[in-house]
Order: structure tokens, then C-alpha cells, then sequence
């Protein structure tokens, strides 16, 4: 065990030209925002649906007609709800899974800078990245798509229910 705590030592001392990486952290620093972003109007849609159910219980409370809900707006509004916080749930993984990535990334490019190279545990370290990075492509397309489709169910219910439709 002291060998390898040794040899962890000397892997995270062993200097990395910043060309070899640089255009990977920016990259992946863009890829960050693109999934804050979906997880900041995910959040914001979901707090958007609880404002309008504020509205709608206060306006049955003021005219005095608790008129119940049909079923079909509130497994809608539950679906959409639903879709939204997976969306959430997609970014946050990606989030994760991305700067998880970039470990193996950089500890690929410093066993690989090693002397003598060992070619097996680089080839482990990039097989890792690249299995992470493309769970953290499909969460990231996985956000996207839940925020387009929770988006659309609750834009339209709420449109029926402005129209009289529920």
C-alpha cells in the first residue's frame, strides 16, 4: 500500500503542459454551462408551475366555487412536473459525470507522460473518460429533450385551463 501511495505522488507532481489540456477544460467548461442552464429553467418551471397553482387555488378560494380540479389537469400538471424534475436530475449528472471525466482525462495524459509509460493503465484511464464522457452526452441531450417535452405538457395544460378546457 505504500508503494502505491507513492507512486499516486509521484503521478499528481508530474508536471502537464497546459497545450495538452487547456482546450479540453474550456471545452468542457462550455458544456458546464449549457447544462446549468437547463437546470436553471428546469427549476425555474417547476417553481413557475407552483405559482400558477397558487393563483388557480386562490381564485377558487375567493369566488367561493370549489370547482375541484378535473384528474386529467392534475396527471398532466404531475407528468409535467415530473419530465421537469428529471430534466433537473439529468443536468446535475451530467455536471457530475463531465468534471468526472476530466479526472481520468488529465490522469491519461500524466500516466502517458510517465517514465517508463505504463500503456495499460492509460488505455484503462481513456476507456474510463470515454465511457463517462458519453453518459455525460447522453444525460445532457436526456436534460434537454425532458425540458422540451415537461415545457410543452404543462404549457398546454395550463393553456386548456385558461380556456376552459379542463
Amino acid at each position: 500500500m505504500d508503494h502505491e501511495h507513492q507512486e499516486h505522488q509521484e503521478l499528481q507532481e508530474l508536471p502537464i503542459p497546459e497545450d495538452l489540456y487547456k482546450a479540453d477544460f474550456l471545452l468542457n467548461y462550455h458544456y458546464q454551462n449549457i447544462s446549468s442552464e437547463l437546470l436553471r429553467l428546469s427549476l425555474a418551471g417547476i417553481a413557475a408551475v407552483g405559482f400558477f397553482l397558487t393563483l388557480i387555488s386562490r381564485g377558487e378560494a375567493a369566488s367561493k366555487n370549489k370547482t375541484s380540479l378535473s384528474v386529467y389537469f392534475k396527471v398532466s400538471v404531475l407528468f409535467g412536473l415530473l419530465v421537469l424534475g428529471v430534466a433537473a436530475g439529468c443536468a446535475l449528472a451530467h455536471r457530475f459525470l463531465a468534471s468526472d471525466g476530466m479526472f481520468y482525462h488529465l490522469k491519461a495524459i500524466r500516466e502517458s507522460r510517465k517514465t517508463p509509460s505504463n500503456a495499460k493503465e492509460v488505455c484503462i484511464n481513456r476507456n474510463r473518460r470515454n465511457s463517462i464522457f458519453h453518459s455525460s452526452g447522453i444525460c445532457l441531450t436526456g436534460s434537454a429533450y425532458c425540458l422540451v417535452i415537461g415545457s410543452v405538457i404543462l404549457g398546454f395544460t395550463f393553456f386548456l385551463l385558461l380556456n376552459n378546457g379542463f
